[in-house]
């Protein structure tokens, strides 16, 4: 058994199979397959249940994910323990992000690559709600992510950035405009959703329903440039935060005149005390 092994079987019980693994850890399947095989050879037990619809975790799987989540950060541990003796500092922080960096997220990236360029920082993506608990397991050392302030429970958090959300249109649209429009003229067309789990979705759920407004037909996506492909052929609209929407420059904002969602980015980390590279870090995010 090693490292490798159980950072492949991991990637299959958190993805649920063998496909969303390869891809999580850009090989074949092949290569995960014969992984867990391996593995569970050597363990002498069945982790998963394969069947040709789905992949689910046997008891033994089970009791083997949060044991292999602990051995690894153990090993992280073991890992920068033994590169602290060295001259300079050395590291490794693993950051969790939502699609599209936040500007002081990438400042800090940059800053740390130039002047300190034995710490490895790898980031990770997902949506909030799954980065948070990847926070709380260890699975990730910090996040900077959009969550409620009852998300932030039990973890040190600090707000990054806040700012009202706004509706984005195409520049043919019926509702493109200047002047404030209502979530429930909003409902008159067309919408462009996020998948449960994402920040927008959460708070835009949220405001219709303070609204007591309904969205139109929906189309939903998982990617930003999905949702500002359909908005700016005027098939949809959808609403962002002001600094998602200005990446798309060819797309109309318009305010909303009631219910305003917010947008609030806030770094989350466990509590406790910090390594070096990560005391520098979360220094250059502001």
């Amino acid at each position: 058994m090693d490292l490798r092994q159980l950072e492949f079987a991991l990637a299959v019980a958190e993805e649920g199979g063998f496909t969303a693994a390869a891809r999580r850890l850009h090989t074949v399947q092949s290569t995960v397959s014969s992984m867990v095989s391996a593995l569970e050879k050597d363990l002498g037990v069945t982790l998963f249940e394969r069947t040709t619809r789905q992949v689910g975790l046997t008891e033994a799987g089970e009791a083997f994910v949060p044991a292999a989540r602990r051995a690894l950060a153990a090993s992280r541990e073991v890992r920068a323990a033994a590169r602290s003796t060295a001259p300079g500092m050395h590291g490794t922080i693993t950051v969790g992000t939502m699609q599209g960096l936040w500007p002081g997220l990438r400042r800090a990236l940059l800053v740390m690559s130039e002047e300190h360029p034995d710490v490895i920082v790898e980031l990770h993506q997902a949506p909030a709600a799954v980065m948070q608990e990847e926070v709380r397991s260890g699975k990730i050392d910090l996040a900077v992510v959009a969550l409620a302030p009852q998300q932030e429970l039990g973890l040190a958090a600090r707000l990054l950035w806040q700012e009202p959300m706004l509706l984005v249109t195409g520049q043919a649209d019926p509702l493109a405009g200047a002047d404030p429009v209502s979530l429930s003229a909003v409902g008159s067309r067309p919408f462009v959703d996020f998948p449960d789990g994402w920040a927008v979705r959460r708070e835009v759920d949220r405001a219709f329903r303070a609204a007591k407004a309904a969205r139109g037909r929906r189309f939903q996506v998982n990617d930003l440039l999905s949702a500002a492909d359909l908005v700016e052929y005027n098939l949809a609209v959808t609403i962002l935060p002001r600094s998602l929407a200005q990446r798309f420059p060819r797309l109309l904002v318009r305010p909303l005149a009631d219910h305003v969602p917010s947008w609030r980015v806030v770094l989350v980390r466990r509590p406790g005390e910090l390594s070096e590279p990560m005391r520098t870090f979360l220094n250059l995010l502001r």
